[in-house]
């Protein structure tokens, strides 16, 4: 049959950029076994920050659980439609 199909390829000049990065990533792994030394790695903790969105959403569903037990409302079946899958973040 007629399948629908592109064929899609990388110009040469792409294609030579991800060789010499790929060779520059292999000479830096060779140092680093000659040299037992990791720069990658910190020696401290490092932190992650969650996302804006993510503490403004948590903060929401609280208002919403306080006002929805204000309101007398069975704050467990509101749970069970808060679990439902969301829109994807902004």
């Amino acid at each position: 049959p007629p399948y629908a199909l592109s064929v899609i390829g990388l110009m040469p000049e792409v294609v030579a950029i991800a060789d010499r990065k790929a060779a520059e990533a292999i000479g830096l792994w060779h140092w680093c076994l000659a040299h037992n030394r990791w720069p990658g790695y910190p020696s401290r903790t490092a932190y992650v920050e969650a996302p804006s969105w993510h503490e403004r959403r948590w903060l929401e569903r609280e208002e919403r659980t306080e006002a929805a037990r204000q309101m007398g409302d069975d704050v467990r079946a509101l749970a069970i439609d808060w679990q439902a899958p969301m829109e994807a973040a902004p």
